[in-house]
């Protein structure tokens, strides 16, 4: 299982659209749906 940290900005993108998404984060979020990755995110979020 991998464990990744996502900062604010990122996260951001998906609520404010500006452009595509990058296709990391795209692929992590996937990647999170299916139980294979963690997100991890700053308390202040």
């Amino acid at each position: 299982m991998k464990i990744v940290v996502i900062d604010t900005s990122a996260l951001i993108r998906f609520y404010v659209p500006d452009g595509d998404l990058p296709e990391e984060l795209e692929k992590t979020i996937d990647s999170a749906w299916h139980a294979d990755t963690v997100i991890v995110v700053p308390e202040l979020l």
